[in-house]
């Protein structure tokens, strides 16, 4: 499995946990460092989402959290079909342009993270850049309405001090929005599984 845009490994050492081999690219020096501390067993190589370092179908999967919307969408999915066996998995989360919260998040209190040019998808959009790659859509879903954008503010504010009950009452209304139809695509992270 390729870990596309691995940042400081911890979805890496979920997979190696789980039996697979796991490769992890990142154009970071500083998150490739951190990652090797995090999952010693994995392979990190630095490196560029937009030429990547390895030959024509060598991965069975790639997944790839928020990664895509700092590339060149159309390098980015090129290189993934590149590297990537016929008729296998690609696992993407991406922001959603679409969730008012992360909207005001973005404009108001930018975040380390984030890079210059780089644009969340609207998801139509996002589907439509996976199918002129070559990629059939076997699964979208719409996640985290409130978590990510709960999560900033509480990053910027410096505050650990979160309740269990919070957790509970977040996790309830995120599930009742997961399954409303049409509100779902206004959650803040869109999940796509195609091959």
């Amino acid at each position: 499995i390729l870990d596309f845009g691995c940042g400081g490994g911890w979805l890496s050492k979920v997979l190696a946990s789980y039996g697979y081999e796991v490769v992890g690219i990142d154009i970071s020096h500083s998150l490739i460092k951190r990652a090797k501390k995090v999952a010693p067993t994995v392979i990190f190589v630095v490196g560029d989402g937009m030429n990547l370092p390895f030959r024509e179908g060598a991965f069975d999967a790639v997944v790839s959290i928020a990664t895509l919307h700092h590339l060149d969408v159309k390098k980015g999915l090129k290189e993934v079909r590149r590297v990537l066996k016929n008729r296998c998995v690609l696992m993407l989360m991406e922001p959603n342009k679409l969730n008012p919260l992360s909207a005001i998040g973005r404009k108001l209190f930018p975040m380390e993270t984030h890079t210059i040019g780089e644009e969340p998808f609207i998801p139509t959009q996002l589907r439509s850049h996976l199918e002129l790659q070559g990629f059939k859509i076997k699964l979208t879903r719409y996640l985290f309405f409130f978590s990510f954008p709960l999560a900033r503010m509480l990053k910027l504010l410096n505050s650990s001090s979160i309740t269990l009950f919070l957790v509970h009452i977040v996790d309830a209304v995120e599930r009742t929005f997961e399954h409303l139809p049409v509100l779902n695509s206004l959650n803040s992270t869109i999940v796509v599984l195609a091959e």
